[in-house]
This record gives structure tokens, C-alpha cells and sequence, in this order.
């Protein structure tokens, strides 16, 4: 499926405000601009198709490499999403 230019417009808009709003941290791994710009249009998707909406209580994403393959963790204490993923190099 490939999106208009209006919502192209509003997917970058998502993720900038994504960016803004969410806190993207490397457990244990340094993560570049690339591995933030995934992490932030992966959290963008699930919500795209719901205009206004946003993720109101999440302040912080903790990403991990590990051996699962984006397997999602919820902690309620830190109200953050740790998502851990395989490192696969093809």
C-alpha cells in the first residue's frame, strides 16, 4: 500500500512528534539515528489509521537487542516499552 502525499505528510509529522514527545534509550547497545527513526515509525503504524491519536502515557522507549524478534514488554512502573529485537544482518 503506498501512502498520498497528504499522508506522507502526516506519517513524518507522526514521527516528529514521536520524537518530541517519546524518549528512545539503548539498553546495554548504542543505537544511531537509524535504529531511533525504525523504533519511532514502528510505534507511528499501529496508530496511523487513527488520526489524533498518540501514545498520551508513554514517555520513554527502552530498546534491547536480544534473541527474540520484536517481542513487546510493558512496564507499568516506568511506563515505558521495551522492545526487543534480533540483530540480523543479511
Amino acid at each position: 500500500m503506498e501512502l498520498s502525499a497528504p499522508e506522507k505528510l502526516r506519517f513524518e509529522e507522526s514521527v516528529l512528534q514521536f520524537f518530541d514527545k517519546v524518549r528512545i534509550t539503548g539498553i546495554d547497545t548504542d543505537l544511531n539515528d537509524t535504529d531511533k527513526l525504525l523504533v519511532a515509525a514502528s510505534a507511528v503504524i499501529p496508530l496511523f489509521g487513527f488520526p489524533g491519536w498518540r501514545y498520551r502515557n508513554l514517555r520513554e522507549v527502552l530498546a534491547t537487542l536480544g534473541h527474540s524478534t520484536m517481542t513487546t514488554r510493558l512496564s507499568r512502573a516506568k511506563r515505558a516499552i521495551s522492545w526487543a529485537w534480533s540483530a540480523a544482518v543479511a
